[in-house]
């Protein structure tokens, strides 16, 4: 006997505007760790409980391999997988950006009862896809083209030097799109191949880049408010040399001019921008869910 069940993960709506005000930040983070110890990976895997890390896991895994249709065994009843497979999801689709090739359709999972094995049909874009699997040559190809704007841009010698670099590329070179119906717009393809992208596309590469570079970096979904109208929005968490978590907005960086292209730059929660606070300019979208920022801003070693 097989369950069968899908969700449908929603577009993230995207920020359009062309001048920054108010910042905003986010008090959340998982009690369980403190920051000096919190890693990218510790934080996703505290979203979920012992087996569904399993499950993460397992399927992140396959699916860097290009597999299809991944599957993994449970260690937990129905029920349980049940409950956390929305979860899993949305850690696979908003904290691995390297699976640009995952669609916003429907995810799929069944389980074969008498083994106790999930298998998971992702959504998948149409244009990785060939003869009833993914087109692994596209999704390679496409690959190495990032890998080589990626080096282009390369690292600094320090932490702060290369999210600076990292921050200043996405905001100097990508410019922002009003293609909503482009899904390249929400994937590191936009900022990285077509130089253009929506907010999730931006907080995707930035933390992109950070992966690569061996930096904690979070994307942050949740409200951003500008000239007093709500949008939804994307942003990142980047956890610094001390140990702390700071926001970066590469997305409204971008649509600055000259030094304010750092306005969004390592902020803490403290932090007022064009008297807007941190938290009421960024509001995530889910309250104690995280990683807690530094309440002051970040000031780089003399």
């Amino acid at each position: 006997m097989k369950i069968r069940h899908f969700i449908r993960l929603a577009l993230a709506g995207a920020l359009c505007c062309s001048m920054m005000i108010g910042a905003a930040a986010q008090t959340a983070a998982p009690a369980s760790a403190a920051a000096s110890s919190l890693t990218a990976e510790s934080w996703a895997l505290s979203r979920l409980p012992d087996y569904g890390q399993e499950l993460f896991t397992s399927f992140r895994s396959q699916m860097r391999e290009y597999t299809y249709q991944p599957t993994a065994k449970l260690a937990c009843t129905v029920e349980q997988a049940g409950g956390i497979f929305d979860e899993l999801i949305t850690l696979l689709r908003k904290q691995c950006p390297e699976l640009f090739w995952l669609g916003y359709g429907n995810h799929h999972y069944s389980i074969q009862h008498s083994s106790m094995v999930m298998t998971y049909t992702p959504s998948y874009e149409s244009a990785y896809l060939s003869g009833g699997g993914l087109n692994i040559t596209l999704i390679q190809s496409t690959q190495a083209q990032i890998d080589q704007v990626v080096a282009q841009i390369g690292v600094g010698e320090t932490t702060y030097e290369t999210v600076k670099q990292f921050n200043a590329w996405l905001a100097g070179q990508v410019r922002y799109s009003y293609e909503f119906g482009n899904s390249h717009s929400y994937e590191i393809t936009g900022p990285f191949l077509q130089k253009k992208s929506l907010c999730e596309g931006y907080a995707k590469a930035f933390k992109y880049l950070c992966d690569r570079a061996g930096i904690d970096c979070v994307m942050v979904s949740g409200k951003g408010i500008m000239n007093g109208v709500v949008y939804d929005h994307a942003w990142d968490y980047v956890k610094m040399d001390d140990g702390q978590w700071y926001l970066v907005d590469p997305t409204w960086n971008a649509l600055n001019v000259g030094a304010a292209k750092e306005r969004w730059f390592l902020l803490g929660s403290g932090a007022v921008v064009n008297n807007m606070t941190l938290l009421t300019s960024h509001a995530p979208g889910r309250a104690d869910y995280y990683p807690t920022l530094a309440v002051e801003n970040y000031t780089p070693a003399a």
